[in-house]
């Protein structure tokens, strides 16, 4: 028996289910540490399934943290840039109205 399979982590993970299935069907005097499934399901439950796992679930949490504070930067910076457009055309207004309300 290999010391490890190399399986991608949904590979890995449809193995678990389907060897926790595989164990349910068992006797429960054929239920070894030496029991090929059993070894499987012990192996990556425990140590590399569970960290790929986690590992995997971090990048994503990592990558859209990454966007949604670039998509609020993009944001503040619209936000900014129309106040100051709207500030700058009200002065502009501002003298054409109180020509108008005098002249009528």
């Amino acid at each position: 028996m290999p010391d490890y399979y190399v399986f991608s982590i949904w590979e890995a993970i449809m193995e678990i289910v389907v060897g926790a299935y595989r164990i349910t069907t068992l006797d429960l005097a054929s239920i070894t540490d030496n029991h090929p499934t059993c070894y499987f399901i012990l192996k990556n439950c425990l140590n590399s399934v569970l960290i790929a796992l986690r590992s995997s679930t971090d990048a994503i949490i990592e990558e859209s943290d990454a966007s949604r504070n670039s998509n609020m930067s993009i944001f503040l910076y619209l936000l900014i840039a129309a106040s100051c457009s709207l500030f700058i055309s009200l002065i502009f207004m501002i003298p054409v109205i109180s020509k108008v309300t005098k002249n009528k």
